[in-house]
């Protein structure tokens, strides 16, 4: 699956115009074809940036809903009121290749109050396949983990990045120690060195403002019978 991103910001004085603005357009965009699932994200350290984050069926169909007649119109209300003016957005292309549910089910995944951590790593592309393996094997632990929604990891286009989302019920749920069997496999990961080595990660941690599945939400449980 393909998932767009891009990170804005309204302008500060038109705040209170922008949020039913985005709330119609999530509105439009949970009935476009192909779509899974779409959120705004807002970032605890900086709450007037937001990153959409929108899972789609594949690439060409979010390109559909990005150049279609109700898409724009959906949008002119942010061009006639200058909602973004001065604030340039910044967009990246990402393919979903690991996905699991947490202990508090998929309808956890719509609750008002929840935390993210959004990670991204640069890694070398000789090196991807053994992080992704890392990472698939992170996320089976963090599963079982109390208080964890869903897990997912995404791969830059350009094949030298990684992006991870981690969804809780609330901060303190994230800001609890790992289970003990995620903290012994990171011991002997590195004790073995199969922990990859690589730059710091860009960790963000972020509420979900906003959430809406799309006619394709069912999408994700295909991926997940497909990729196990």
């Amino acid at each position: 699956m393909y998932m767009s991103q891009h990170a804005f910001t309204p302008v500060p004085s038109k705040f209170d115009l922008w949020v039913p603005y985005n709330r119609n357009y999530m509105t439009l965009t949970s009935r476009a074809p192909g779509a899974v699932l779409s959120r705004i994200l807002r970032l605890r350290d900086e709450p007037e940036k937001f990153m959409a984050v929108g899972l789609w069926t594949d690439r060409d169909v979010a390109a559909q809903w990005t150049s279609s007649a109700e898409a724009a119109l959906g949008a002119k209300p942010s061009i006639d009121q200058g909602l973004y003016d001065g604030f340039p957005m910044t967009w990246t292309r990402w393919e979903l290749v690991d996905f699991a549910w947490g202990l508090e089910g998929r309808a956890a995944l719509a609750a008002p109050g929840l935390f993210v951590q959004h990670v991204t790593r640069t890694v070398s592309p000789e090196r991807i396949e053994t992080r992704q393996t890392f990472n698939r094997a992170v996320m089976s632990l963090m599963a079982r983990r109390p208080g964890f929604v869903s897990g997912e990891t995404y791969r830059g286009h350009r094949n030298d990045r990684l992006l991870t989302i981690y969804t809780f019920k609330d901060e303190v749920c994230a800001a609890e120690d790992p289970p003990a069997e995620l903290a012994m496999f990171l011991r002997a990961a590195d004790a073995t060195g199969f922990s990859p080595q690589a730059p710091a990660p860009v960790s963000l941690n972020c509420s979900v403002f906003e959430s809406v599945w799309g006619p394709e939400a069912d999408s994700v449980q295909q991926f997940l019978g497909a990729a196990a």
